[in-house]
């Protein structure tokens, strides 16, 4: 572990964050770094449902380098990010987690309604 980025985030805290966002409707950016964390599959889903209420969001950055997330949580989230149908630019960081390939091809295919998405990073 690195202590430095290490801040005890686990799979509640950033459901209730997700929550949190859905106050913030207005939002066109987001950029979160979550490495070495505790973050669970159940909390990255919860989390997908609560970014779904970001109607207005062009730009997504997401980095959850070393924690708990497996895939099928991964999909979940997929399914929340689908409906932000403004997002244009999507960058995600999922290395050293337990995501399969069958799971990430899932999730692939969860973001088809993404019609206006023209920038893909993972």
């Amino acid at each position: 572990r690195n202590p430095a980025w290490d801040n005890s985030i686990d799979g509640p805290s950033l459901s209730e964050f997700g929550v949190g966002l859905e106050a913030l409707p207005q939002l066109t950016l987001v950029d979160l770094v979550f490495e070495w964390n505790e973050i669970d599959g159940p909390g990255l889903a919860k989390f997908g449902r609560g970014m779904s209420a970001l109607q207005e969001l062009s730009t997504l950055n997401l980095n959850f380098f070393r924690n708990e997330i497996d895939g099928s949580s991964l999909v979940d989230f997929g399914r929340g990010l689908s409906t932000v149908t403004h997002l244009r630019q999507l960058k995600l960081n999922f290395s050293n987690n337990k995501v399969d390939g069958p799971t990430l091809g899932e999730f692939g295919h969860g973001l088809r309604p993404l019609q206006q998405l023209d920038g893909l990073d993972l």
